[in-house]
């Protein structure tokens, strides 16, 4: 993995903990943040399968 990337993805990280602190503040809202990480999580899979399956068939 690239350096960048990897600084990329630390910041990442931190930055996703720091709003998960701030919106556990808020009664419910966690479980919005759930399902908006998750749906997040699953677009960025399904493109990166699917743009790799492409090189891998070929």
């Amino acid at each position: 993995m690239l350096f960048q990337q990897k600084f990329h993805d630390d910041l990442f990280l931190i930055d996703l903990a720091l709003l998960l602190k701030l919106v556990s503040r808020v009664p419910n809202a966690t479980a919005e943040l759930k399902r908006i990480v998750e749906d997040y999580f699953l677009k960025i899979g399904i493109d990166t399968i699917e743009r790799v399956s492409s090189s891998a068939i070929s």
